[in-house]
């Protein structure tokens, strides 16, 4: 059995998979005042100003970062599979 819904597959009563679309990786808050989209890379590398490895290291960081990372079961985080024991979690 296999349906989907607003990107959620259902394969089986057992297994459920999710599909994302992607619009950026994300934002970054410069000098605490200005927000810059993660596609303004240029501004955020220009003259110096971060490091490809620091916009990295911010990235990993992030408390999205660390959630995803604890609940991922493969050793790719760019494929991730995820596993929650909850449907709601308080993290």
């Amino acid at each position: 059995m296999k349906r989907e819904k607003n990107g959620i597959v259902v394969i089986s009563d057992n297994k459920v998979e999710f599909t994302m679309r992607k619009e950026y990786d994300g934002v970054y808050l410069v000098d605490g005042e200005k927000i810059v989209c993660d596609k303004d890379s240029e501004f955020l590398t220009a003259g110096g100003r971060f490091s490809k490895q620091e916009l990295e290291m911010a990235v990993q960081g992030t408390m999205a970062w660390s959630i995803l990372k604890a609940h991922n079961t493969s050793s790719d985080m760019e494929n991730l599979k995820l596993k929650f024991d909850a449907l709601v979690s308080h993290d």
